[in-house]
């Protein structure tokens, strides 16, 4: 589980860096405004994409992780009520009968 984050965090930095090194690139390049302008809404545009499908992943990694953990847990619970219960049961049917006291 280690590994996936790690692998979708080293994905989204990737894809932020490069977001923002072809906008950097295209501000810094020689050409008219219009161009420059035009290119940088459509980086912007593909970086909204790449951004929005990271954030999908990662709520998607997030959601099953959860629901792992959950049903972990809620089988955990479900062991240790019937351990109490049988224990309950031991303990019910070990009890030492009662002993009667002879009256003098």
């Amino acid at each position: 589980m280690s590994d996936e984050r790690s692998s979708l965090g080293l994905m989204l930095g990737f894809l932020t860096g490069a977001a923002i090194g072809a906008g950097l690139g295209l501000l810094f390049a020689p050409q008219a405004g219009k161009d420059t302008r035009e290119q940088v809404k459509d980086v912007y545009d593909k970086a909204s994409v790449n951004v929005k499908d990271g954030y999908d992943k990662a709520n998607d990694y997030a959601q099953k992780s959860y629901d792992q953990i959950k049903d972990t847990m809620d089988k955990g619970f479900e062991q240790i009520k019937g351990l109490l219960n049988k224990e309950e049961v031991v303990v019910e049917t070990k009890a030492a009968p009662k002993k009667k006291t002879a009256k003098a």
